[in-house]
């Protein structure tokens, strides 16, 4: 392992309890959501009346925002997965080119030049 390596390993470490801290909230909220959701549908299902008029609107209310609730949780985590898509692919076409630079430097030093 080199020095920076040595350097950036905590910092790699607490990225990734950062990434899996992140993914478990979005989860537990989605979680949530949609069972106060399935609640509100089994309610519906089951016939309960709602006979006080607040009561309704209330009621309407929670199910347009658990509603909201699922759909935002869904796209947090349909962005998530790009953005682990974007940021592997963007670490790979750096690593190449390292790579690419680290055999062109090679080549440059066993051509017999200075060095």
């Amino acid at each position: 392992m080199s020095l920076a390596e040595d350097e950036n390993e905590p910092y790699n470490r607490w990225q990734g309890f950062r990434i899996t801290q992140l993914s478990l909230c979005i989860s537990l909220f989605l979680t949530f959501s949609v069972a106060s959701l399935g609640f509100s549908i089994n309610l519906l299902v089951q016939k309960f009346e709602i006979t006080n008029c607040l009561a309704k609107a209330s009621f309407l209310f929670s199910v347009i925002l658990g509603l909201l609730s699922v759909s935002c949780g869904s796209v947090a985590c349909l962005t998530r997965l790009w953005d682990f898509r974007k940021t592997a692919a963007v670490v790979s076409t750096v690593q190449m080119r390292l790579r690419k630079r680290m055999s062109n430097a090679g080549e440059k030093n066993t051509d017999g030049s200075a060095g």
